[in-house]
């Protein structure tokens, strides 16, 4: 089965957390234990393929005698556009029966909500902007409103963003002029 989400990690060097998805392509890489901006790397990811995914040379992904993880999501490909928020998705490719969804906006900004498709309220996301060296990951289970951890960050918590939460969107009180993945 085709994964629409892959998280790779050397085990045994300390390099960067690698997360590639289907809504972007396969050579787009976000580092998600960093600040950086997303890059194209054609030695990482190379495609999704039917019954998994294949990579190539590069030691992040790929080195002889290493060990790897990778946790693999499934979606719905790479998507199409959703419309339930304010701000339209470029593309959201969704798996209402296991609860997870990505999509890819770009921020108005203003106040604004991003259409998710899952049909229930999530309860974490992770939002990572291309430009801004910056990701997010919402915990809403566990916290509240205003609650949110950055992974890039040494602060556990930073209470500065209001935000709700529905079945068929996320509404942010922050909305860069940037573009943005969002992980559900």
């Amino acid at each position: 089965m085709q994964p629409d989400l892959v998280w790779i990690k050397n085990r045994d060097q300390t390099d960067a957390h690698c997360v590639f998805d289907a809504v972007r392509g396969a050579t787009k890489v976000l580092h998600s234990d960093a600040t950086t901006a997303e890059v194209t790397d054609t030695d990482t990811l190379d495609s999704f393929a039917s019954d998994g995914f294949q990579v190539d040379a590069d030691v992040k992904v790929n080195t002889n005698a290493e060990k790897y993880a990778s946790w693999n999501w499934k979606a719905n490909g790479s998507g199409s556009s959703n419309t339930d928020g304010s701000i339209n998705t470029a593309s959201t490719s969704v798996d209402t029966t296991a609860g997870f969804s990505i999509s890819k906006y770009v921020g108005t900004g203003s106040n604004g909500t991003i259409g998710h498709g899952l049909g229930v309220v999530p309860k974490i996301y992770i939002i990572k902007n291309f430009n801004f060296l910056r990701i997010i990951i919402d915990l809403l289970a566990l916290r509240s409103a205003e609650d949110f951890i950055r992974l890039s960050d040494c602060d556990f918590l930073t209470m500065s963003c209001n935000k709700t939460e529905t079945s068929t969107s996320l509404s942010l009180t922050f909305s860069f002029l940037q573009i943005f993945s969002a992980f559900l």
